[in-house]
């Protein structure tokens, strides 16, 4: 792409929200009498990846530091704001866009670092099985706590997704790029991807050049960007 910054961004954003949204649809079908493993797992790769994603996009437009100070910086504040305007009209418990946003990073902060188990308890129906929100979840020192915004991880899990993919493709849509027309790739560059790869054999390096040479690589290079914008929209819930 014109900066070369943007194609690891992407890449990665893309990566996590796929993971994401596989998990999510996971928690919402896990069927009844489902290994405790599985019902673990799919919730920590939900929170893992909702908040890698956020932020991914934080440290690459705002810097490493865009959580200092926590919870009162443009990008955290916007998620903030973002969680307001998802908790509008929900069964929420009377929590705030602050709260909520604390309550799932310190919830993915308790999986990931301090052994908390996301599926000590559940409610179940006839076909599937769903885990309960912790009560509250402390920090790491210990001295706040969080209550809960809804019952059930997978309410929270619906919460997270409309907060999260508005800020996420606001700045993606603002720093452009979502912009299939900026795409720019030489053919120098992919010939060196060509000889540098570890995959392919060397008769297969050999018929590649050789195609390289019919290839209109611009449009080529355009219309599969746009195919992963397309993609990358559908992900944020976009189309």
């Amino acid at each position: 792409m014109a900066n070369p910054n943007e194609t690891p961004l992407f890449d990665g954003v893309f990566r996590y929200l796929l993971v994401r949204n596989w998990a999510f649809e996971k928690m919402k079908t896990c069927p009844r009498g489902s290994p405790l493993l599985d019902i673990q797992i799919c919730h920590y790769l939900f929170f893992s990846n909702a908040l890698a994603a956020v932020d991914l996009v934080g440290e690459n437009f705002y810097g490493d530091d865009f959580r200092k100070p926590a919870y009162k910086t443009p990008y955290e504040q916007s998620l903030i704001a973002s969680f307001d305007l998802a908790l509008t009209g929900t069964r929420s418990t009377g929590s705030n866009g602050r709260e909520t946003y604390a309550y799932v990073r310190e919830l993915r902060n308790s999986m990931m670092h301090r052994g908390l188990d996301p599926a000590v308890a559940g409610h179940a129906n006839d076909e599937f099985v769903f885990a309960l929100c912790p009560a509250t979840v402390r920090n790491s020192t210990g001295n706040q706590s969080h209550g809960r915004p809804c019952t059930y991880m997978v309410e929270l899990g619906e919460l997270c997704n409309r907060a999260f993919n508005r800020v996420i493709y606001e700045e993606l849509e603002k720093n452009q790029v979502l912009n299939a027309g900026r795409v720019e790739i030489s053919e120098g560059e992919v010939l060196d991807f060509i000889d540098n790869s570890d995959a392919m054999p060397d008769w297969a390096k050999s018929m590649a050049r050789e195609c390289m040479a019919k290839l209109d690589l611009p449009k080529i290079a355009v219309e599969i960007a746009a195919t992963r914008m397309r993609q990358m929209r559908t992900l944020l819930g976009c189309c």
